[in-house]
């Protein structure tokens, strides 16, 4: 999107066609057959490992997504998401992992949801006494890992402060 400020409009035109590319593939290097989703592939083998389900969360805020990888995505949210547990049940919480799943339920209809888990979450990290990059938990215990402090956690902090209070910033429904 800067390419049109910078008038390097060539380029932009060429980003445009790589990103359409990218989300053509995306299905195909992602999603199988049987409703299974990963977050690795290997196009040298064709190989697909699972990965962390936050990470793969993510995706819920691709517009693109078809209506069977909405489900698919969905019914793992669900498989794992428990407003009982810390983090709602999501491990390798990371700012940018939950942001962006946060967003994807807001904008698949699922705003009460993305707000409770973004007040868990502010719970969670203010319990855990660290402004950490990564959060975790085990056996109901927070586990704060990566860099501490880190400005990564504030973040988090602050953007799911915004999104449960409605600010602009995030959108409101």
């Amino acid at each position: 999107k800067i390419c049109p400020e910078w008038k390097l409009h060539e380029k932009a035109a060429a980003w445009e066609e790589r990103q359409r590319h990218l989300y053509r593939r995306f299905s195909s290097w992602f999603f199988t057959e049987d409703s299974q989703v990963y977050q690795y592939y290997y196009s040298s083998s064709g190989t697909r490992v699972p990965g962390f389900p936050l990470v793969i969360l993510k995706a819920l805020h691709l517009p693109q997504l078809s209506e069977a990888e909405e489900r698919t995505l969905l019914a793992l949210f669900d498989s794992i998401y428990d407003d009982s547990r810390p983090f709602g049940g999501f491990q390798h919480v990371k700012v940018e992992n939950m942001l962006y799943m946060l967003h994807g339920l807001i904008t698949r209809g699922r705003a009460d949801t993305a707000r409770t888990l973004a007040a868990i979450t502010i719970r969670d990290i203010m319990a855990s006494g660290f402004f950490a990059e990564e959060y975790n938990h085990e056996d109901g215990r927070l586990l704060p890992s990566g860099v501490r402090p880190s400005v990564f956690g504030c973040a988090l902090l602050i953007n799911t402060l915004w999104l449960i209070n409605g600010s602009p910033l995030i959108g409101d429904e």
